[in-house]
């Protein structure tokens, strides 16, 4: 269990550094003007953890241990849209697709009020 946990901390740690490396190309390459790093960052992230489930569900065989440290470790460090956006999907696919959209907009709707609930309560508490 102890490897296991040192294996997921490990690709987190390297899902985090990749997406440091690729925002900042981004950000160099394009300006600070628009969040485009982290776009870019979550549509990537959306696109190859997409890929890498539809193989190795279709595809190729695959632990789950392993689907779950890339998926989870990996990307779950390079973006966490990317894991909003596969956890969706899987609502979607058996059906449930009002469920599927209620998480995109609970989540979404909830973080920007979270975060300004945040921000409220630190400036409130100076």
């Amino acid at each position: 269990m102890f490897a296991r946990v040192c294996l997921l901390g490990a690709a987190g740690g390297f899902g985090t550094i990749s997406r440091y490396a690729l925002s900042s190309v981004i950000h160099r390459t394009f300006g600070n003007d628009f969040p485009w790093g982290t776009m870019v960052v979550n549509v990537a992230g959306c696109i190859v953890a997409g890929m890498f489930w539809a193989c190795s569900e279709y595809h190729f065989s695959i632990s789950q241990y392993t689907r779950s440290l890339i998926l989870i470790g990996f990307f779950g460090a390079f973006t966490t849209f990317s894991s909003l956006m596969l956890e969706s999907a899987q609502l979607a696919r058996t059906d449930t697709l009002l469920l599927a959209l209620k998480n995109i907009a609970l989540q979404n709707v909830l973080g920007a009020i979270g975060l300004a609930g945040g921000i409220i309560m630190v400036r409130f508490l100076r």
